[in-house]
């Protein structure tokens, strides 16, 4: 205000000056011209000269009005920003986004680079909402680009500046992550296959057992599939997962309540009511279901001792009537949860060992073992296929892990398979007994059993061993029996 008075008064000064010079000319031009016409040139000189001392007058005024008109200015600017702070007039930023428009700028990143950069540039702006949503985006760039055939290093991303950088702000930001943004992230880390190792999942999880009854259906089942997927077991967490999944399963997706009750198999975790509803939403919906969805619970339920459930039967029904669309995944699932059960519909183990065959190169080792256990286990002999999976043990015996080598040593015994064949597979078990668990000893021992003629004393003298120095559980009796036994075969 007073800046703008000052520069109403120096215009009215510099109006007043010039209307006074032009009157003090007019007035001695006038005065001058009563004289007659020879003085007339001469008084209008002198006029002359009177207007530019009054028009160099009036310059210095003006050079002094601004000067002082510029002081008023800058007294003023020093005051606004020497004033206290709840008394400054905030101006924003126009580098700094609003969380929904950076927001927008994740979603219209095409590479993990561009989305990194974004961190890179804004780390300190992104809300949690925008964390979230780099990790979420960073997993689901990864993912598109695998569908897509593109190779991608999951293992230079999680190296990157960029990305450590990320996993800061997650933790800085982890006590206002909404439910959504908790399972989004821990979905993020599964589809990479890579988890933080500095306790960062352990509090993620912490943070999600806090707010699980604050989870929609999708967040349930995603933190579920995550967890098991990452086989970081949080039994706090799963059992939380279990009471929430309760109060909204009619909410369902067929693939949510397939993600949820495969986590529980995973970890083994017995939770009746939950299992008892999941099966009656299963009859419900299993029209709906896909080959995945009906692979992953049937193996779940028969994983978990629910062989008397309705919704069993169902799914292996329902996929049989698609088994021309199972994946090898599918297979071996379906396959395993079949014989588990004891509860194959007519002719589906059969049509299965016909896929296998015209699919085997696609299988990996441990879905080929539990195939061929499986149809072991229900009976069913395809000896094309018999022929081929010998093939492939001969060839890469030494790829496959302790359980996988445990289970496809005691389908061929059970196959009465080739001498020699089972001989390689003997002597590979031997070196794998270290990791194996013990229901893969008692799997060994019954396939050495089901073998004529006197064990291997080398893998013999490993499963004794093993047993002995480590808790059997429900195992125990059948292994040390077994081991008994064949001793005095082989005597």
């Amino acid at each position: 205000m007073r800046a703008a008075t000052l520069r109403a008064a120096v215009v009215a000064g510099l109006v007043g000056l010039a209307s006074g010079a032009h009157l003090v000319a007019l007035d001695r031009e006038v005065e001058v011209g009563y004289g007659g016409e020879a003085h007339h040139v001469g008084a209008t000189e002198e006029a002359t000269e009177a207007v530019l001392y009054e028009l160099q007058l009036l310059a210095i005024v003006v050079a002094v009005c601004m000067m002082i008109a510029k002081g008023t200015q800058g007294a003023t600017k020093r005051k606004i920003l020497e004033a206290p702070t709840s008394d400054a007039v905030s101006v924003p930023d126009p580098a700094v986004l609003s969380p929904k428009r950076l927001n927008a700028l994740i979603l219209d990143c095409r590479t993990v680079q561009e989305i990194l950069q974004v961190v890179e540039e804004h780390g300190e702006d992104l809300n949690p909402v925008n964390v979230a949503t780099c990790v979420y985006r960073v997993a689901r760039t990864v993912k598109s680009m695998r569908i897509k055939g593109c190779r991608t290093s999951v293992r230079d991303t999680v190296r990157s500046p960029g990305w450590v950088r990320l996993l800061t702000l997650v933790d800085s930001r982890l006590p206002a992550l909404q439910p959504q943004s908790l399972s989004n992230i821990l979905w993020a880390f599964a589809t990479l296959s890579w988890a933080p190792r500095d306790g960062l999942l352990e509090r993620l999880c912490a943070a999600a057992t806090q707010q699980v009854a604050a989870f929609n259906p999708q967040d349930l089942a995603n933190t579920a599939w995550a967890l098991s997927s990452l086989k970081h077991r949080d039994e706090k967490l799963m059992r939380g997962l279990g009471r929430r999944s309760l109060e909204v399963l009619e909410h369902f997706r067929p693939q949510a309540i397939s993600n949820l009750v495969y986590a529980f198999a995973v970890f083994e975790i017995l939770d009746e009511d939950l299992l008892q509803a999941v099966s009656q939403r299963i009859l419900l919906v299993v029209d709906r279901f896909t080959p995945e969805d009906l692979a992953n619970s049937a193996w779940a339920l028969a994983s978990l001792g629910q062989t008397s459930s309705p919704a069993l039967p169902c799914l292996l029904a329902a996929a049989h009537g698609c088994v021309r669309s199972l994946s090898t995944h599918n297979i071996s699932s379906i396959a395993w949860a079949a014989a588990t059960a004891g509860q194959a519909p007519a002719g589906l183990m059969g049509e299965l060992a016909e896929l296998s065959l015209g699919k085997l190169a696609h299988f990996s080792h441990r879905g080929l073992s539990s195939t061929m256990w499986g149809l072991a286990e229900a009976g069913v002999r395809h000896d094309g296929l018999l022929r081929a999976v010998e093939q492939v043990v001969r060839s890469k015996v030494q790829f496959f892990h302790a359980g996988e080598i445990a289970t496809m040593t005691n389908a061929l015994a059970r196959f009465n398979t080739d001498a020699a064949v089972l001989a390689v597979v003997y002597d590979h078990c031997a070196t794998k007994i270290a990791g194996c668990a013990p229901k893969h000893l008692r799997l060994i021992v019954e396939a050495m059993a089901a073998t004529p003629g006197a064990p291997n004393a080398a893998l013999l003298d490993a499963v004794a061993g093993k047993a002995a120095s480590e808790d059997m559980g429900g195992e125990a009796e059948a292994v040390e029996s077994g081991v008994a036994a064949l001793r005095a075969r082989g005597h």
